[in-house]
């Protein structure tokens, strides 16, 4: 079995739970996995995450996709949906395909999805205020200064050494592409390929945020799967 963590690139925002690189992941290499992405989270939640499914699940390969901070880097809807917890449900309800094939832990509902749209993204760039900027120049030089950073570095190896611990493997990766130098936030090997250069605008939902099932293929074939398969062999 496999796990991903992540967030809502993992998760799939505004695609089915059959349409994310993990079911296309799952039904590539013919192993069940189970995808943990939770949209709008940080390293930290998705550390946590991990600690706890992991003890759940037992899987023998995490894939452990380091979030990108997505709702407080740009607004989608606003810091008001952030604060209401309007994105996600904060309860565990998995989510199965008709043919209850592809597991997705973390239910959002239609409802939900429609704030992720075009129209809602340009929105909100067109209305950036005063304190927008303020909230995102601080939250950026908190998230990657350098106390941050080596909180961010112990927690990681700390959940490595758990996991190899039970003889099991856990494989870091930044998305594509990273927002950040990821060879100075990671104290274990990376890797450093990227499907950036595959992903055109095709490929998107949201004007180049949230990929399309498309995107999810291609990342599972071209990124993901090269990653995982000697894991798995």
């Amino acid at each position: 079995m496999i796990l991903t963590i992540g967030c809502s690139w993992t998760f799939g925002t505004g695609v089915e739970s059959n349409e994310t690189f993990s079911a296309y992941l799952q039904d590539k290499c013919g192993t069940t996995v189970i995808n943990g992405g939770h949209a709008g989270i940080d390293n930290a939640y998705a550390v946590y995450s991990a600690y706890r499914l992991y003890q759940k699940y037992k899987p023998k390969v995490i894939l452990f996709q380091l979030t990108t901070f997505d709702r407080m880097q740009i607004s989608i809807s606003g810091k008001k949906n952030f604060l209401d917890k309007r994105f996600h449900d904060n309860l565990e309800q998995p989510v199965w395909t008709r043919e209850g094939k592809h597991t997705r832990l973390w239910g959002i509902t239609e409802e939900k999805t429609h704030k992720i749209t075009v129209g809602e993204y340009s929105n909100s760039l067109s209305k950036k205020s005063d304190i927008d900027t303020t909230t995102k120049f601080l939250y950026e030089n908190h998230t990657f200064s350098t106390l941050a950073t080596e909180q961010l570095m112990c927690q990681l190896d700390m959940l490595k050494s758990y996991i190899e611990n039970f003889g099991d493997k856990i494989i870091f990766f930044p998305w594509v592409p990273t927002p950040v130098d990821v060879e100075k936030v990671l104290p274990v090997p990376v890797h450093q390929e990227s499907v950036h250069n595959f992903l055109d605008n095709s490929h998107y939902i949201d004007n180049g945020y949230h990929i399309s099932p498309q995107g999810h293929k291609l990342v599972a074939d071209e990124y993901i799967y090269p990653m995982v398969r000697s894991a798995i062999e």
